[in-house]
């Protein structure tokens, strides 16, 4: 399989189009369409995906069948959406063979769009220049006209959402509500004899979930409360399943809350101690990278929300 950077490089080479590393985008003109090309799926099924827009010259969708009967080259797939157009390349085989089958591709769809009288427009069907922007970390086609109606909407409704205020008691009952339900599900995970990355996930998302469904916002403060919530939950979950796991060992002895309240000591009494660490440490870790990598993710959307970038 091609290395989809290389491939998107040496595409971007070939026909003449931006090549962003930091983006990992390409993006230009190619035969009088505004394009943008870049990597989709994951790494074992990764592929590029080109996208464009294209129109009748008065502004009509083009028929969404035109471009079907196209004998397009092997593991090549392209799929109309209203005025937008998306040709699916599969980086199977060498990075050479990529590239000339990207191209070969690009140039039957282009070749055959301008033959069907069809011509460059833009998302709402805006026929004539466009350009590519970046819009809350996807990539859209937009005329000039376009742009600076959609910019205009968008600074509303930043502006809506900067007057609306964080409610830090409501986003904690949120916070507490979401870290019980994801403590519950990482306890039942441990209690099957692993440290999931799958559960740390459910509960941090649970936790910035319910945060952000009661507070209205997601701030700096609410990430960090989701942070504590992460921290002390992580390590209840790991400290309960400790217990029972001694419990259901010594049940006849002891009652259980008699283990509850000294599951360390038991564990040194043992000489397990390193291990007791070592399962904390690891439960704690996976909850608390899984939290901050959730509430991350949603501080950079909420920052995004407001942002049109032209490339």
């Amino acid at each position: 399989m091609a290395d989809g950077r290389k491939a998107l490089q040496g595409i971007a080479e070939r026909i003449g189009l931006e090549y962003d590393k930091k983006q990992v985008t390409a993006h230009g003109r190619y035969q009088d369409f505004t394009m943008v090309i870049r990597p989709e799926g994951k790494e074992k099924q990764q592929s590029l995906c080109v996208s464009l827009c294209a129109a009748y010259p008065d502004g009509r969708v083009l028929e969404s069948g035109i471009l079907q009967q196209l004998s397009l080259p092997e593991k090549c797939h392209v799929m109309p959406a209203g005025y937008r157009i998306f040709l699916q390349i599969e980086l199977k085989g060498g990075l050479q063979a990529v590239i000339d089958r990207a191209k070969e591709a690009l140039g039957m769809v282009v070749g055959e769009l301008s033959a069907r009288g069809a011509v460059n427009c833009d998302e709402k069907g805006v026929v004539g220049s466009s350009s590519v922007y970046r819009l809350q970390g996807n990539y859209v086609i937009l005329s000039e006209e376009t742009a600076e109606n959609l910019r205009y909407q968008l600074s509303r409704e930043q502006a809506v959402r900067a007057q609306k205020k964080e409610n830090y008691l409501l986003g904690i009952v949120g916070a507490l509500l979401g870290s019980l339900v994801g403590a519950a599900v990482v306890f039942l995970i441990a209690r099957l004899g692993y440290i999931s990355v799958l559960g740390g996930a459910v509960l941090g998302g649970a936790i910035v979930y319910g945060y952000k469904k009661l507070a209205g916002k997601y701030s700096v403060t609410g990430f960090l409360i989701s942070l504590v919530f992460s921290t002390v939950m992580s390590f209840l979950a790991f400290y309960t399943d400790a217990a029972v796991g001694l419990y259901m060992e010594a049940k006849d002895y002891f009652t259980f809350w008699d283990i509850f309240a000294n599951v360390r000591p038991i564990y040194e009494a043992m000489g397990a101690l390193r291990h007791y660490y070592v399962n904390l440490a690891l439960m704690m870790l996976v909850g608390i990278a899984s939290t901050a990598a959730l509430g991350s993710s949603s501080l950079k959307e909420q920052k995004e929300e407001g942002e049109l970038e032209r490339l």
